[in-house]
């Protein structure tokens, strides 16, 4: 049995450990608090005054979310697709506007060459994304889905691609949707 001597050492070794593990994890915290940039949860973090609001309008008036990579495709995805097949709107220059960055991949495609989907609502899901990029898929009801490409930017989250399924997203020739099976038949 140790002696009131070691007993004393014993238990200053203890609480010694404990202070230890207590400040690490105080300064873990500070530092935490303090550093300015992405949460653990994904989501970006603004500095200043506007590290208290979920949503700000930038000088361009476009809306920055402070959202996860799942939530702007489950959320923003199908949003920012319905503008983009929206042919006949007349709101659709500002709702792309809202939703891309000016030089998006796919912007460049005519109005008029975007086949009408199937469905009045689309599903959006995540197929990759990280903290600051995530790439989309959302369901039309086509055979497959519309890829969506994403980036945080300072205007919050944009997208900067957009491209269609082979089969049905793109009017091919006399207003007809591309099904793929006209490419079919001509090799045969």
């Amino acid at each position: 049995m140790p002696d009131r001597k070691d007993r004393k050492r014993i238990l200053l070794t203890v609480l010694a450990f404990a202070a230890a593990i207590g400040l690490f994890l105080a300064a873990n915290f500070t530092v935490g608090r303090l550093t300015a940039g992405v949460r653990d949860d994904g989501t970006v973090q603004t500095t200043g005054d506007d590290a208290n609001h979920a949503a700000e309008t930038g000088e361009s008036g476009k809306t920055a979310v402070h959202a996860t990579a799942a939530e702007v495709c489950e959320g923003t995805a199908p949003k920012a697709l319905k503008a983009y097949v929206a042919t006949d709107s007349p709101d659709r220059a500002r709702l792309l506007g809202r939703y891309f960055t000016p030089d998006a991949a796919g912007l460049d495609v005519p109005a008029g060459r975007i086949a009408p989907q199937p469905l009045d609502a689309f599903s959006g899901f995540l197929a990759t994304g990280g903290r600051t990029t995530a790439t989309c898929m959302v369901a039309t009801g086509l055979e497959s889905p519309w890829t969506l490409e994403y980036e945080y930017t300072a205007d919050g989250w944009l997208c900067t691609a957009v491209t269609g399924p082979s089969d049905g997203a793109y009017v091919v020739q006399d207003g007809a949707p591309d099904t793929g099976k006209e490419a079919g038949d001509a090799q045969r």
